[in-house]
């Protein structure tokens, strides 16, 4: 039964009653405390609530579950920690009552850090793929610092990207993305190996590093189909056609455009060019004439030709931590945060669902979040940069 409001925050909790038959009984708030509203309208389904069918907050804690789910779907979209921790200040206690506010309450990006540290395992662990899928597409993007005085550029850490194609129909998506200290074969194995199964197709721009990890981590068994991107490969034509000032309507330009449908074509392309002549294009083909027979003789096998599904989520990404790279040292929060943006491209990040979660697992753990300083670097170290 209800047994008053405990009035220990400036959101006042519903407070409750166990009794004994002996007359006996404490009083408690539960792991997941309610809220007090007297006249508060729920936003979701547009009624007033009861006197303890108030939004639910963890124990102990000064924020509802739907303010920490709320931040953690804006961090996907791209918003920085701070930004997000702002938000929910002004939501959780307005302009007005800003001066109210409890000393305890961190305001600062640490906030919305540590919620991710503690609730983005949960999130993420509802979207979590188990396996690779049939046909893989990887790619990856580098941050680097400039140097203001002496305009030089360093790498500060590269994020790798894959992109499935499942066989059961189900529609494509943003399977992986993580963050690495460099895009090395070596750094991709170790990306792959994140997850079982050995997908029949892998498709990349011709990256020597994204072939040579996946020749590393999937050394054994089956072979895999690596399929270098056409588009790709199409403009490094082009740009070695530029090199030879060809001009646009020669017919190496038409001849160009099909080259890379069947081995057929491609001879067509090398006909054409013994006969109207471009050196830099001609040194190109005969470099790529081993993978090029290969490549084209299983052409039919597979279903995707190029990388171009996975480009713009690389934008989308680069977009939102450009701005703020230099500030990312520890891996496995980067990690994390990167989780919330694969969730936020794969649309579905909602803050009614995060909120489920959240308070599914702390009705579990009876309102004990996870440790926020098992992810911490030691002092003076950066897991993420090397």
């Amino acid at each position: 039964m209800r047994d008053g409001i405990q009035h220990s925050s400036l959101r006042p909790r519903q407070r409750w009653r166990c009794s004994a038959p002996d007359g006996t009984f404490h009083r408690f708030l539960g792991a997941l405390s309610v809220t007090r509203v007297e006249d508060g309208v729920c936003p979701t389904c547009e009624r007033h609530h009861g006197p303890a069918e108030g939004p639910s907050t963890p124990w102990r804690h000064d924020y509802l579950v739907r303010e920490m789910a709320t931040a953690l779907v804006a961090i996907g979209g791209g918003a920085s920690y701070t930004d997000a921790a702002e938000r929910v200040k002004a939501q959780a206690w307005g302009e007005k009552r800003q001066w109210h506010r409890k000393s305890s309450t961190n305001i600062n990006g640490g906030l919305v850090a540590d919620w991710l540290q503690q609730y983005g395992p949960v999130v993420a662990e509802a979207h979590a793929e188990t396996e690779w899928p049939d046909t893989l597409v990887l790619d990856s993007t580098e941050f680097q610092y400039t140097d203001s005085w002496t305009g030089t550029k360093s790498r500060l850490f590269c994020v790798l990207f894959a992109y499935g194609y499942p066989s059961d129909g189900t529609r494509p998506r943003m399977w992986k993305v993580a963050s690495s200290p460099s895009d090395s074969g070596q750094h991709w194995a170790d990306f792959l190996s994140a997850l079982p199964g050995k997908p029949r197709v892998v498709v990349c721009d011709d990256d020597t590093n994204i072939k040579s990890g996946v020749r590393t981590h999937w050394s054994r068994g089956r072979p895999i189909h690596i399929h270098s991107c056409e588009h790709h490969l199409y403009r490094r034509a082009r740009n070695a056609m530029d090199t030879d000032k060809v001009p646009r309507d020669s017919p190496l330009h038409e001849a160009l455009n099909h080259a890379f449908h069947s081995p057929e074509e491609w001879e067509v392309l090398g006909d054409k060019v013994r006969e109207l002549g471009s050196p830099a294009l001609q040194r190109w083909m005969r470099g790529k004439s081993r993978m090029m027979a290969t490549q084209l003789a299983r052409r039919g096998e597979i279903d995707v030709y190029a990388n171009g599904a996975i480009e713009a989520p690389i934008r989308t990404v680069r977009q939102g931590i450009e701005r703020r790279a230099w500030c990312f040292r520890n891996r496995a929060r980067m990690d994390l945060l990167l989780e919330m943006m694969r969730l936020r491209l794969n649309k579905v990040d909602s803050v009614d669902a995060y909120g489920r979660l959240i308070r599914d697992h702390l009705t579990v753990t009876k309102g004990m979040p996870p440790s926020k300083r098992k992810q911490w670097d030691r002092r003076g170290t950066s897991s993420l940069r090397r």
